[in-house]
């Protein structure tokens, strides 16, 4: 039988594709299964269980309403039922309304370490404490007593407000999963200074919408299962005639476009991933060397499909941006933004259109910056980055970047960005909107870094400014890490706190006592001897960026992402 959080899974990814009335056999026989199993005693765990499984027999039958009804009385109970898929499905099937007086009808609570076990807590905490708080928070293996000691350490027992919850998350007001008390204290003190990036209407306290960036978001344009009649392989559109230019499949004026998948995509890189039969492979430093290399996907779709997609979502650029929906702590981060050729996406590239014209390559240089991934790192407790969280992520507004600001960001995420000819429409567009100070900063950034000769090949389209950079590992990384550091100032962070969102344990137990004052006892960060000495020695609970710095350790022996931010960070204090 399928696992009661595997139904979950399968119920949620229908809710959310629009598609509930459609279940295979296979789902309703196991929701039926599920529906006759035990216990349905007194203990609230077991009953929120049982009336969850009824709520998917419900859902397999296509009672939608008894299915909201039964989901609603299992998340009364127990609100985290199934590691917070419950909850999720619930928000897609019947509407996020229906369970805010779950969060707003909570006193102050204290949080919980993510690693104690939930029955552990039962003797003494009330359900609606432990019910809400661990909604979505992965729970390892320990002892009682194990849990009871770390439950009570120093740094791991805190409290919020609901004054905390609405401005941590004011659309929803859930509670993000935090793991010591410097992370909340640090999110709050960024929540202060930066507002969300889009903050819908509320009629108590009476608020209106504020979506300064005048975002769209789109669930990518094609979803692999409804619109799979679209779709052709090479093998399909070679039998009929077309043939390759570019990445796109022409025949006369008729033209399919490639379908770019998530996996395709990484950081100011569209070219991360390319298609080898059924199965991707990453793309060579040696290709992305070429600026006349594209990657190949798995399917295209008709050009004129794809346009009346874009047009009604009203985009008119020739370029999109676009983020994984899938955050997997196995990532070096959770955020991965990049800017894409117009052209097919699907339903695991999800689209943020920002229809405001002003600096547009910093709006996308927030997404990418590290600060906001160790915001994200705290609020994301599972692997799906949906609307409901993005919406509620710290996004400094247009009117927060100064022309100094800009003329410092614009020119190096739009190196990190425009590496091929395919996003020479992207180059044009920011060179088109900038005033003539970024004009300037631009000219003076292209003279000092490396282009591709100007001979772009037959299928670029429309004018561009200049040929794309030149892809260089090494100085693409030490851009990376400049913009990571000139985001932790624009966040207002101080050194010490930028030294704790890349390693916390980097800090001495002096300077963890008040994460949020200017202290700090060690003199020179940059010393790596003293740095590892200190993380040796550290005892503190808390991780940011381990997976990162373990990827860092093995490839160059150092972790090498802290060092650079950290010197970027001296150079921008040095007025460099």
């Amino acid at each position: 039988m399928s696992p009661f959080r595997e139904l979950l899974q399968e119920a949620l990814a229908a809710a959310k594709e629009g598609r509930t009335d459609r279940f295979g056999h296979a789902f309703r026989e196991e929701a039926e299964r599920h529906a006759r199993l035990g216990p349905r005693g007194e203990d609230p765990v077991a009953q929120a269980l049982n009336l969850g499984r009824q709520a998917l027999r419900h859902l397999a039958r296509g009672e939608r309403e008894d299915a909201c009804e039964k989901l609603s009385q299992a998340l009364e109970l127990h609100p985290s039922l199934g590691g917070g898929l419950a909850l999720d499905l619930a928000e897609a099937l019947c509407g996020e309304s229906a369970f805010r007086h779950l969060r707003e009808r909570l006193a102050p609570r204290k949080e919980v370490p993510p690693e104690l076990p939930l029955l552990a807590l039962l003797d003494r905490l009330p359900p609606e404490f432990w019910v809400e708080v661990l909604r979505g928070v992965p729970r390892t293996r320990s002892s009682t007593r194990k849990g009871r000691a770390e439950a009570e350490a120093p740094g791991r027992l805190f409290t919020l407000s609901p004054e905390d919850f609405a401005l941590l998350n004011p659309n929803t007001k859930t509670c993000p999963v935090f793991r010591t008390r410097q992370d909340a204290e640090l999110t709050l003190a960024i929540y202060h200074r930066v507002p969300v990036l889009w903050r819908e209407a509320q009629a108590v306290p009476n608020l209106p919408e504020e979506n300064p960036w005048k975002v769209v978001l789109r669930q990518g344009l094609f979803n692999m299962t409804a619109d799979s009649g679209l779709f052709r392989t090479r093998e399909d559109l070679e039998a009929q005639g077309f043939h390759l230019v570019g990445n796109r499949f022409v025949r006369g004026e008729e033209v399919y476009l490639p379908l770019y998948e998530a996996k395709m995509f990484w950081h100011y890189d569209h070219r991360f991933a390319t298609f080898e039969g059924k199965d991707t492979r990453d793309v060579e430093p040696g290709e992305k060397e070429d600026p006349t290399f594209l990657p190949l996907p798995r399917y295209w779709v008709p050009k004129g499909e794809t346009e009346a997609r874009l047009r009604k979502a009203g985009w008119e650029r020739k370029w999109l941006l676009s983020f994984r929906n899938i955050a997997r702590s196995t990532d070096e981060r959770t955020v991965i933004f990049a800017a894409l050729p117009r052209v097919g996406a699907n339903n695991n590239a999800l689209l943020l259109l920002s229809k405001a014209s002003r600096a547009v390559l910093a709006f996308f240089a927030n997404f990418n910056a590290l600060p906001l991934d160790y915001v994200v790192r705290q609020k994301v407790g599972g692997t799906s980055l949906t609307f409901h969280y993005l919406k509620q992520f710290p996004i400094l507004p247009p009117d927060r970047y100064t022309p100094k600001d800009l003329r410092f960001i614009v020119p190096r995420a739009l190196e990190l960005a425009y590496t091929a000819w395919d996003l020479a429409p992207l180059a044009q567009d920011v060179w088109e909107e900038a005033d003539e100070g970024l004009r300037g900063a631009i000219r003076a950034w292209v003279a000092g870094a490396g282009l591709h000769p100007d001979t772009p090949p037959e299928w670029v389209e429309g004018p561009y400014p200049f040929p794309p950079f030149v892809w260089d590992e090494e100085r693409r990384a030490l851009l990376r890490a400049e913009l990571d550091a000139y985001y932790a100032r624009l966040y207002g962070l101080n050194r010490k706190q930028l030294r704790y969102i890349l390693d916390p344990q980097d800090l001495t137990p002096r300077e963890l006592e008040d994460i949020l004052s200017d202290y700090e006892e060690v003199e020179d960060p940059l010393d790596e001897k003293a740095y590892r000495k200190r993380v040796e020695k550290s005892a503190f609970p808390g991780e940011t960026f381990r997976v990162l710095k373990d990827k860092d350790l093995k490839r160059y022996g150092e972790y090498r992402t802290r060092r650079l931010v950290l010197e970027a960070w001296e150079r921008l204090g040095a007025g460099n």
